[in-house]
C-alpha cells in the first residue's frame, strides 16, 4: 500500500536538512545498481510528481522546476537521466495533444500562476470543510479574529 503524494515533502527525491531547508533535488543513489536501474528510479521519480499533480499542479510543477535548476543536479546522473526522459516523454504527448484538430477534453494550455491560486483555493476550501467538520465557525473580519 503507498501513501498518497500530496506535498513536496513526499516525493522520494525531496529531502530536508537538519535545520528544516528544502533540498529539492536529492535522490538516493544506489552506486551498486545498474544505469539502467538508476534511468527506472528517476522514471519513478516522475511518476511521483505525476500524482503530486493530481491534488496539487503548481506543487508538481513547483517539484520538477526546482530538481531540475538545483545545485545538486548532476547532468550525467543516471536518476537524472530517468527524470529528464520521463518529462520529455510526457511533454511530447502533450504537444500531441496541442496539436491534435479535435476539441480535447481538457485545457491544452497551463498557467503556473493560475495554477497556483487554484491550489490556494482548494486549500481554503478543505480548511473551511474542517473547521466545519469541527463545528468551528471561521472568522471573516479582523473584528472577529479580535484584532
Amino acid at each position: 500500500m503507498t501513501t498518497a503524494i500530496t506535498s513536496r515533502d513526499d516525493l522520494a527525491f525531496v529531502a530536508r536538512t537538519k535545520s528544516g531547508n528544502l533540498i529539492d533535488w536529492h535522490p538516493t543513489r544506489n552506486k551498486s545498481a545498474s544505469p539502467n536501474a538508476g534511468r527506472r528510479e528517476g522514471m519513478n521519480h516522475f511518476r511521483d510528481v505525476s500524482h503530486l499533480a493530481d491534488s496539487d499542479e503548481f506543487e508538481a510543477y513547483d517539484a520538477l522546476l526546482n530538481a531540475l535548476t538545483s545545485p545538486h543536479w548532476q547532468a550525467g546522473g543516471c536518476e537524472e537521466r530517468g527524470l529528464i526522459e520521463a518529462i520529455l516523454a510526457a511533454a511530447m504527448v502533450g504537444l500531441r495533444a496541442m496539436k491534435a484538430k479535435a476539441q480535447m477534453p481538457f485545457s491544452t494550455t497551463f498557467d503556473p500562476h493560475h495554477a497556483k491560486w487554484c491550489a490556494l483555493n482548494r486549500l481554503v476550501e478543505v480548511m473551511e470543510a474542517q473547521l466545519k467538520s469541527m463545528k468551528v465557525k471561521p472568522w471573516r473580519t479582523y473584528a472577529q479574529a479580535g484584532l
